[in-house]
């Protein structure tokens, strides 16, 4: 494999990973959901709150700049 090259899985280069990984622990770790609409309605909220508040996840993403 050349330098310029990236391996076939590479999380660390992806900043979707790192937001995934966020809102997992913001919303769905560890919790138990009855139905289905209890975890996108916990998702929404973990997704909402990221739109109103982006410097909680500017952290995150500041690599990929």
């Amino acid at each position: 494999m050349t330098a310029d090259t990236l391996p076939k899985y590479s999380p660390e280069f992806n900043a979707q990973e790192r937001l995934w990984h966020y809102t997992r622990k913001a919303s769905t770790h560890n919790r138990y959901f009855d139905c289905p609409a209890e975890l996108c309605r916990s998702l929404f909220t973990t997704f909402t709150d990221m739109q109103r508040h982006p410097e909680k996840i500017q952290g995150l993403l500041t690599p990929f700049f």
